[in-house]
């Protein structure tokens, strides 16, 4: 939008879109100052407006105390507000602002220097000092060429050539500045297709200014012709909505004078009607000027006193503004302002680095006495400890021999415990024969009933549920003392989300006996994880199975799976009775004091938990829950994928 002239549109849309996208971070809302401050600086000119950007700018990083970590940002914005007070006639100020932004950073860093050097050479050029202005735009072209191939670089190298040859022009050296000015529209073609993505408009906008620049140099050799067709070239390109329109204006001013050179007052009278239609979209004081001066010329040579008086007085009203504004630059000597600033600086590093030879005196003399106080001390323990080694000797001895007391306490306790699980072992294993027996003969009889009482019946049905009962228990003991560990599981790869469905799938007929439904919301991405494909179907299936259990008719229980990263986080939500604080701590232990009856009378054996959790300790995951904030609890499964 502003490169087609659409300035003020442009200012609303990124105002719009500033303020849709809040919060911004600190580096997106730096770009935001920096294209308000862009706008008003170059396309409105309003340097008052434009400094308050760049102090924006300033305040920020301040506010957020990044200066270290945004050194190259906080520099720039340094640059700015020197720029905008320079344009505000503030030289000291401005000066000041260029020699914090150069001393933020290490004086190795050329891109830095190459900032401060093209500053410093357009306080030279504007005091029509050129030797010096051509010595600090050179450098600063010496210093940009090791800054890479960043666009804005380019830009500002085929700048400085161009300024280069201005100073050469200003200091009666036509023929260096044509050279330069060559120099800088090669340069220019050169690097069009290095940026083949950048519009056209900017390598258009700066041959427009050097075709300007080199055209005054060729009408101050006398070569007419050759200016009058550069000139307008360069108003041809100035002309389009969104180019440099001041650049336009001052083109066309020039080609005026030659009309007038050549009497053709027609003409150049039709070039200052041009001009007059953007001095008021875009003014600026020299334009200003420059017109006046032609104006008052234009009608005194056609014998119209009245309009060349009244533009000869405003002509000179700006023109003695203008020469005080000069007188007051070239006033500033922006030498002894250098020698100043690094005496300044000088003073305050040897300031530094007398603090820091004073801080480490007073830190070697508090060492030195520290140093003699703990010799004392050690001296004084010395003695103290001669009599002290007979004391520790013997508590040395005697811990020892507790030590070795306790690794037979705990060597036997973990022989008793494995002594444990193989009588629990064997005791399951040996009562599985009687109880199937005992299991298989009632259910024959429960097949002939037709001489049995109801009584009978109800006795039977009793000791087959009984019988039920044992077997899955003595199943469960079998699992539970036979402890699940890492290099016993039978890996293989297995696509998690199949899993966890057909797990709840061979469970929908458990929740449908209780009317309740399972829901399952599953992430497409959890892909393939290496694990004991029936060993973790039977970690979820007890905690969907305790889920059903704890949970009353009629409920809705939620399965969950997504992945974070390297992991999958499964979660298991029932409505169901939740875990009182008194027992949260025994759920996960075997033969757990926490177990309770089911909803439905279910009943518990305490083994569930336990099996699971070692299930999932043995796969590198961890396993928790949590109580719902509606009632019920969540357990969840953190496995590695």
């Amino acid at each position: 939008m502003r490169d087609t002239g659409a300035v003020l549109q442009s200012l609303n849309y990124i105002d719009s879109s500033e303020r849709a996208m809040r919060p911004l971070t600190l580096r997106d809302l730096n770009e935001y100052y920096v294209y308000k401050y862009n706008v008003y600086m170059t396309n409105i000119r309003d340097f008052d407006k434009a400094m308050n950007y760049a102090d924006s700018m300033i305040w920020s990083i301040e506010r957020n105390d990044v200066r270290e970590q945004m050194q190259g940002i906080y520099a720039e914005a340094q640059y700015r507000r020197g720029d905008a007070l320079f344009e505000k006639q503030s030289y000291n100020a401005a000066y000041r602002a260029f020699y914090n932004a150069k001393s933020l950073l290490d004086n190795s860093d050329s891109c830095i220097l190459s900032h401060y050097n093209y500053r410093v050479g357009m306080v030279f050029y504007k005091q029509k000092n050129f030797d010096d202005a051509i010595v600090s735009f050179k450098t600063a072209y010496r210093e940009s060429e090791k800054c890479g191939n960043d666009f804005e670089i380019f830009y500002k190298m085929q700048e400085l050539l161009d300024n280069i040859g201005l100073s050469f022009y200003n200091n009666n050296m036509p023929d260096s500045a044509i050279a330069y000015y060559q120099k800088a529209l090669t340069f220019i073609d050169q690097k069009r297709s290095t940026y083949a993505d950048k519009q056209e408009i900017f390598f258009d906008k700066a041959r427009a200014i050097v075709y300007g620049n080199l055209a005054t140099a060729y009408l101050s050799k006398g070569m007419k012709d050759e200016a009058a067709s550069l000139f307008k070239q360069s108003i041809n390109i100035s002309v389009r909505k969104g180019y440099d329109v001041i650049d336009g204006q001052l083109s066309r001013l020039k080609l005026t004078r030659l009309y007038y050179e050549k009497n053709n007052y027609d003409s150049a009278f039709s070039v200052l009607g041009s001009i007059r239609q953007t001095l008021d979209s875009v003014p600026d004081r020299d334009v200003l000027a420059g017109w006046y001066n032609l104006m008052w010329q234009y009608y005194d040579k056609k014998g119209q006193t009245k309009p060349a008086f009244d533009y000869l007085l405003k002509y000179s009203k700006l023109d003695d503004s203008l020469r005080e504004e000069n007188i007051k630059l070239r006033s500033f000597d922006i030498r002894n302002r250098i020698k100043f600033y690094d005496t300044q600086t000088e003073i305050a590093d040897l300031q530094k680095k007398s603090d820091r030879r004073r801080n480490l005196m007073v830190f070697a003399i508090t060492v030195s006495v520290m140093a003699v106080i703990i010799l004392v001390l050690i001296l004084q323990n010395l003695k103290r400890s001669k009599k002290n080694v007979h004391v520790l000797t013997t508590l040395n001895t005697y811990i020892r021999s507790q030590n070795h007391r306790l690794e037979e306490v705990l060597g036997q306790l973990e022989a008793s415990n494995k002594e444990k699980d193989r009588i629990l072992r064997t005791v399951a294993h040996d009562i599985r024969n009687p109880i199937a027996a005992i299991s298989t003969i009632t259910g024959v009889l429960l097949e002939n009933t037709g001489n049995y009482t109801e009584k009978q019946k109800e006795y039977l049905s009793l000791i087959e549920n009984a019988c039920t009962t044992a077997l899955q228990l003595s199943n469960e003991i079998l699992e539970a003392t036979n402890i699940v560990k890492k290099d016993q599981l039978s890996k293989e790869t297995l696509e998690i989300g199949a899993l966890i469905k057909n797990t709840v799938d061979l469970l929908r007929f458990r929740a449908v006996e209780k009317n309740q439904q399972l829901l399952v919301n599953i992430d497409d991405t959890l892909g393939n994880m290496v694990a004991d494909k029936e060993k973790l179907n039977r970690a979820i299936s007890n905690l969907i199975i305790n889920a059903i259990k704890f949970s009353p008719e009629g409920v809705e229980i939620k399965v969950t799976a997504v992945r974070e990263e390297n992991f999958v986080l499964i979660s298991i939500i029932d409505q169901g009775i939740g875990i009182p604080n008194d027992i949260r701590d025994k759920v996960f232990d075997m033969f757990s004091e926490g177990k309770r009856e089911g909803t439905a009378g279910e009943k518990p054996f305490g083994l569930g938990l336990s099996i699971t959790q070692q299930i999932i300790l043995a796969h590198g995951g961890t396993i928790w829950f949590e109580a719902n904030a509606s009632g019920g609890t969540t357990f969840y499964i953190h496995l590695p994928v």
